[in-house]
């Protein structure tokens, strides 16, 4: 119950990555626990490639699970070294590993090499990372309040074990392996340095599981389970609050996505849409094509963004215009910052000359700007 408390407070309740991998990665985690706690080594092999296959798959879905795969990795190293193997047959074996987490990207890779993106699929997969930057006042807020929102977690696993009894010998291996799991998922984090709310999200299986003997206890440790959900739940209902009045309600996005399909309609077929602030799954709802490939309105709208694409953004955003998206979204006040103000000069200099604004309406609190080309007429919504 915490788990899902805490998924929801760090902004996950729409489907983020984490959601999905997380649930991989536990599994992978348990099948790690069996092995570091085992006393033979029998089907340690044949073990750590079940669990290597598992964050393989995982890691097709983010590629920040790395971290915690190399970490596994190195842990049944480490096992098998003190099962007495020898430094080849621990070498052979890690090579087996390693490959079988690997077969996942490769086969994707190789997908993409096939149909002629293998250097996009490189740049948006592995190299884009190292070009983004942001600004650390904003980066060290959220950490702050992600810290503080977590203080039920530290008490759990920093206080309480200071006042309950110890923990039996033989749940110690265990206690021993989900600490390195937490202080590696906590490390992976940290190094990112966005530190974004939902990134929380993979922190959540080691830090739960190691936070779960002091939950479920009678008196005196019964305020840690209160703490812990009563917090959880506290937090989980503010962030659902705030989401439903930011992102609006199902009414208030139909009635934009009619909108926006009723104006892209021409007289050959729906037109194309450009949404360069907004929700992208307005694409979905309009039944849209695109006039580019970067359609998360962060790429082009975000100055964090600018060197991570692999191509100029506001040479993209003058090809964008050159398209002539039928419609093109955007929001009065600019919400993802920091604001690339270049490319969203280009985008109003082009508006202004080949565009009319044909809608405002609110979607929870934004307020959007729809318009569309001077020689279309948009029909209103049904």
């Amino acid at each position: 119950m915490a788990y899902q408390l805490f998924l929801s407070a760090f902004f996950c309740f729409g489907g983020q990555a984490p959601v999905f991998y997380n649930l991989l990665m536990a599994l992978a985690g348990l099948g790690m626990m069996v092995v570091w706690t085992a006393k033979t080594d029998r089907r340690l092999f044949l073990h750590g490639l079940a669990i290597m296959a598992v964050v393989g798959v995982s890691l097709q879905i983010k590629y920040t699970v790395v971290f915690e795969g190399i970490a596994f990795g190195l842990m049944l190293m480490a096992r098998a070294q003190a099962l007495g193997w020898s430094h080849g047959r621990i070498l052979a074996a890690a090579t087996g590993w390693a490959g079988v987490a690997l077969v996942p990207t490769l086969a994707a890779w190789g997908a993409y090499i096939a149909m002629g993106h293998g250097m996009a699929f490189a740049q948006a997969n592995f190299l884009s990372i190292f070009d983004r930057h942001e600004e650390f006042d904003g980066s060290l807020f959220r950490l702050f309040k992600e810290t503080l929102a977590l203080l039920p977690v530290w008490a759990a696993l920093f206080l309480a074990p200071r006042q309950m009894p110890p923990m039996r010998y033989a749940a110690r291996p265990a206690q021993g392996f989900l600490r390195i799991w937490a202080a590696v998922a906590v490390a992976g984090f940290l190094l990112f340095g966005t530190w974004y709310d939902h990134y929380v999200a993979p922190l959540l299986v080691p830090l739960m599981a190691l936070a779960a003997p002091a939950l479920g206890r009678g008196r005196p440790f019964r305020w840690y389970t209160h703490f812990m959900l009563g917090i959880g739940m506290i937090a989980a209902a503010v962030v659902t609050i705030y989401n439903t009045r930011h992102h609006g309600t199902t009414e208030e996005i139909e009635l934009a996505a009619d909108m926006i399909r009723n104006a892209a309609a021409t007289p050959t077929g729906q037109g194309c849409v450009y949404i360069n602030e907004g929700d992208p799954i307005l694409y979905h709802m309009t039944n849209a094509c695109f006039v580019t490939r970067y359609v998360f309105p962060n790429h082009l709208n975000n100055l964090t963004e600018q060197r991570a694409l692999g191509v100029d953004a506001n040479s993209e955003m003058r090809a964008v215009l050159a398209r002539r998206p039928q419609v093109v979204v955007m929001l009065e006040t600019p919400f993802s910052k920091p604001v690339n103000w270049q490319s969203r000069q280009i985008l109003m200099d082009g508006l202004k000359e080949h565009y009319r604004k044909f809608a405002d309406p609110f979607i929870g609190s934004r307020h959007y700007q729809l318009f569309v080309l001077k020689n279309a007429t948009a029909t209103p919504a049904q």
